[in-house]
């Protein structure tokens, strides 16, 4: 259902393009859905034969144009999609969206070929007047249609409402509300969706890709029941519900790629309901927010997205369940992105290819160019709270995390170098009934960093591009895993760093095991240096272990090593303390890995 809507949405798009091609150097004139146009008068008949003119020029597009009642003052148009790739190609460009994967314009062409026919009635008077719902778009399908689909499409439902300034330019687009109930057997639907709508201030060409507009979602919902005959003969309902309402984006782009987007919406919701059995997903209030500018060549892009809470529910008669997670936020930056390269995937996103092969190869190769010249990634990541519960009343246990936080940063040159630190404050399990704690753990910090490695993504690039090539074979052929397989070993031959530090917790308590212990930190860090090892065997990894370097530093209170003997075989416990050095209260073990020999404070491990 939603995908035959945005169908009827896109080809109303692709066809509303006719009177977008020209430069947009004047002011906003109209405010289309919005309110009222300036009523310039012009002639109708011209404004008619500059509309028609530019509707004839797409029919290149795949496109099959026929004016099936026409007068004065109104025209009915029948479109016919003859070449639904063509036509997808020409409306990915014109929604702005040319740098969209192989699957997104796969299921644009399958929707154009599946709706096959679309009509357009034009009210010349309003349309010469610049006057609002000048022009409307529907979908007519082609008569294959099968139900809830095919009652739309009689009720012309499946719809946008177009509205043009004094040039021609499209400045308004309002979808048609949606206020259906059908019954197919034993399945009701009833579909509301009521306000969708866009103002735009300039629309993208061919010759100039930027755009300007403010898009509302409006209110949509989705009801429906299907009864159903149970094992014992009973007849039961499935019910499924989903809708969202008020969201709003506003687009200033200056070309394809750089400009900035920022999007809201208040709400949304999914439910499913059978029985006993109740699932449900709400999402708070959220936004998203993307900025990308360009300077001497380099592109930097920013991100942030934030959503209030998410909630989870599913309930039924043996364990119920549910999580909510809290305050949410993501932020991401990207610097030094070669422009030139950003620029090459759209213009390659623009222009047919004989083959699709040839697009995946030419895709993933300037893919893999762009981490080949370089750029940095940070990112930001934070959530408030996740809380939990599952069971029923007098079984129920209690999960609640707090203050969760993770900083990082990934940059690509010739190496590969990464950094991260994750940190909770605290993660709690209780008895929901009694209210005893079960398990806490305060003050988890686990840093990781990696230094040096040898650049894979370029390589991992055209390997990925071998697969996209046949996306239903079950495994990649032999010549494809050893050209993976030669990345793979010259990040293991050109060596690099890995570190884990800290890894460390402030407490820990676990009341079934009988465990409280205190602070913990554990440190490692790894190097690997250059070698000529070639792994053809797992017995061959072992002449890695004499490139391989290990530093560690393992510290804890002297109290909690004394109670881990409880817990630890006599044998292993002694083999501990041998090894174990005192630093006051603290336990220290500091580790030693180096030409294959392990020291564990200066001793050496048989």
């Amino acid at each position: 259902m939603q995908k035959s809507l945005f169908a009827a949405v896109a080809a109303a798009i692709l066809v509303l393009s006719v009177a977008g091609c020209g430069k947009d150097t004047d002011k906003m004139h109209a405010t289309g859905a919005a309110g009222s146009t300036e009523a310039k008068q012009i002639d109708v008949a011209t404004r008619k034969k500059a509309f028609e003119a530019k509707l004839a020029a797409w029919e290149q597009y795949g496109l099959d144009i026929n004016a099936t009642a026409n007068s004065k003052e109104k025209t009915h148009y029948l479109i016919e999609v003859k070449d639904a790739q063509q036509s997808a190609q020409a409306l990915l460009i014109w929604l702005n969206a040319g740098n969209t994967t192989a699957r997104d314009r796969k299921t644009t062409v399958k929707l154009l070929e599946n709706l096959k026919r679309f009509a357009m009635d034009v009210d010349w008077m309003k349309y010469a007047k610049n006057q609002p719902k000048s022009v409307f778009v529907y979908a007519v399908g082609s008569d294959k249609e099968k139900e809830p689909i095919k009652s739309l499409l009689q009720k012309q439902a499946l719809g946008i409402y177009l509205s043009y300034d004094n040039n021609d330019r499209l400045r308004g687009l309002d979808v048609k509300d949606i206020d259906s109930t059908i019954t197919v057997g034993t399945k009701t639907t009833k579909v509301l969706l009521t306000g969708m709508k866009a103002v735009i201030s300039k629309m993208p060409t061919k010759q100039d890709t930027a755009s300007k507009m403010h898009l509302e979602s409006g209110t949509f919902s989705y009801v429906s029941n299907s009864n159903y005959t149970t094992d014992n003969n009973k007849t039961a309902v499935k019910t499924l519900r989903f809708s969202y309402a008020n969201g709003s984006c506003d687009v200033d782009k200056s070309n394809s790629y750089l400009g900035t987007i920022a999007c809201h919406f208040p709400s949304f919701s999914f439910e499913e309901e059978e029985g006993s059995t109740r699932t449900m997903v709400e999402l708070g209030e959220w936004g998203l927010k993307t900025a990308s500018t360009a300077k001497a060549g380099k592109m930097q892009s920013i991100g942030t997205f934030g959503i209030d809470t998410i909630k989870v529910t599913h309930a039924d008669d043996d364990n119920p369940v549910s999580v909510t997670l809290n305050d949410l936020k993501f932020d991401v930056s990207a610097t030094g992105i070669d422009e030139s390269l950003i620029k090459a995937l759209y213009v390659l996103a623009s222009t047919p290819q004989k083959e699709s092969n040839q697009s995946i190869d030419k895709t993933m190769k300037i893919v893999g160019d762009m981490f080949s010249h370089g750029f940095t990634i940070d990112y930001l990541a934070s959530i408030a709270s996740i809380e939990g519960r599952a069971g029923d009343a007098a079984k129920s246990k209690v999960f609640k995390a707090e203050a969760i936080h993770e900083k990082g940063r990934a940059s690509f040159t010739d190496t590969y170098e990464f950094k991260d630190l994750t940190t909770i404050k605290s993660v709690t399990v209780t008895d929901g009934a009694k209210g005893s704690t079960l398990f806490a753990l305060k003050e988890l910090k686990f840093g990781t960093k990696i230094s040096k490695l040898y650049n894979f993504m370029p390589g991992f690039m055209t390997f990925s591009a071998a697969l996209a090539k046949h996306p239903g074979r079950p495994e990649p052929t032999e010549k494809e895993i050893k050209k993976l397989s030669m990345v793979g070993m010259r990040m293991v031959n050109n060596g690099f760093s890995l570190a884990y530090s800290p890894l460390s917790i402030e407490a820990i308590k676990i009341a079934e095991a009988k465990v409280d212990y205190g602070s913990m930190q554990l440190d490692l860090d790894a190097t690997l240096a250059k070698n000529s090892v070639k792994l053809s065997s797992p017995m061959s990894v072992m002449q890695l272990l004499g490139f391989l370097q290990v530093d560690g530093k393992l510290t804890l209170h002297k109290a909690d090593l004394e109670q881990m003997s409880n817990s630890f075989p006599p044998q292993v416990m002694a083999m501990v303390m041998l090894y174990a050095k005192y630093e006051g209260d603290q336990a220290v073990f500091v580790l030693k890995f180096e030409k294959g020999h392990l020291l564990v404070n200066d001793k050496p491990v048989m």
